[in-house]
């Protein structure tokens, strides 16, 4: 079973109108031979790649929205403290071990 590739990978390409789109990927990576051997296993890992990436677009297209009525540098000071945000977030799961292996 050596050659069997263990990933997932869905990519999706949305149109955000006038030519313009968006590519999300959605990748899990060495996953479990019980899954990639596992038919009813491995199309619930591929059904909740579908649903991640369509989370994602929709996620993006909420942000954006958000960010219309924004001047550039308004949108830039906003997003700066969005990701400062994200940051403090990672930190806390790492520091309170909640992403153990």
């Amino acid at each position: 079973m050596d050659d069997i590739s263990r990933d997932l990978k869905i990519e999706r390409t949305y149109s955000l109108g006038d030519y313009k789109n968006i590519k999300f990927t959605d990748e899990i990576n060495n996953l479990p031979e019980r899954f990639i051997t596992n038919p009813k296993a491995l199309d619930t890992v591929r059904y909740l790649q579908f649903i991640q990436t369509e989370l994602n677009f929709r996620r993006y297209i909420n942000l954006a929205k958000n960010f219309n009525a924004l001047t550039e540098d308004e949108a830039i000071e906003e997003l700066e403290k969005l990701r400062e945000i994200t940051i403090n977030d990672i930190k806390t799961l790492l520091t309170n071990g909640d992403l153990k292996e």
